[in-house]
């Protein structure tokens, strides 16, 4: 049965807007996940515990869960996640593995959770779609004075380098 990974590492869908990360991005995420359960997709929905409150598992509609797995210190905010991509991944193996899941597509959310994604859909040998909602340069370029670390800017580039590879028919 096809079945969907989606990778939201630092906002969590269940959270309510405007709390501490959460806006619009967690409202898309939780919201386009429910309409894919109610076509019959199952969607797991990853992102890290943002609290020693979060349980586990959270049932968001029919066929999609959200999965709350340990990702970096709860009090840590967006900027200082870079750290914990690689725990978070291996999290979410474990998870997989326990469950025996496994996914048909992995559907990440930010660039966290892209190189997230770029891993386990290389490690299942899947397509990885990639949905960046912001990206740093043209952050960079509309808001002079604010600073995203270069490091982003760097892996954003290398993604989409490697996503045009993928689709040369976008390439000019």
């Amino acid at each position: 049965m096809f079945s969907i990974a989606m990778l939201s590492m630092h906002g969590c869908p269940v959270a309510s807007p405007g709390e501490r990360d959460t806006g619009g991005m967690n409202v898309y995420v939780r919201e386009l996940s429910r309409h894919l359960g109610a076509m019959g997709i199952p969607v797991d929905i990853f992102t890290r515990r943002h609290s020693n409150l979060d349980t586990d598992v959270v049932t968001v509609g029919h066929n999609v869960r959200v999965i709350h797995l340990d990702g970096g210190p709860n009090e840590t905010d967006l900027e200082g996640l870079y750290p914990y991509v690689y725990p978070f991944t291996r999290n979410i193996c474990r998870f997989q593995e326990g469950e025996g899941a496994a996914y048909s597509l992995i559907h990440s959310h930010y660039w966290l959770s892209a190189l997230v994604g770029r891993y386990l859909a290389r490690k299942n040998t899947v397509s990885h779609v990639v949905t960046f909602h912001t990206l740093a340069e043209l952050k960079r370029r509309a808001r002079a004075g604010e600073g995203e670390p270069l490091f982003r800017t760097r892996i954003e580039g290398d993604l989409t380098a490697r996503l045009s590879q993928w689709f040369p028919l976008f390439e000019s």
